[in-house]
């Protein structure tokens, strides 16, 4: 993507979307997915959160999935 300060560019709309297959399946599963999450596992959610984002507190949603990871 872009090389920071004095190898800047212009980016473009191929440089930031993903076209691989995956996706249209990610963004069809992905609601039921996200409230299945939510509504059936909020404590692993919440594990997730401390763990690998390290961050206090309840309460935590899932609100998407990231084709690229």
């Amino acid at each position: 993507l872009n090389g920071g300060f004095g190898k800047a560019y212009l980016l473009e709309r191929a440089d930031l979307v993903t076209t691989a297959p995956i996706v249209e399946e990610l963004a069809a599963g992905e609601q039921s997915a996200l409230d299945h999450m939510n509504a059936d596992h909020s404590d692993a959610v919440a594990v997730y959160a401390r763990h690998f984002a390290k961050a206090a507190g309840d309460g935590w949603v899932v609100t998407g999935f990231d084709a690229d990871g």
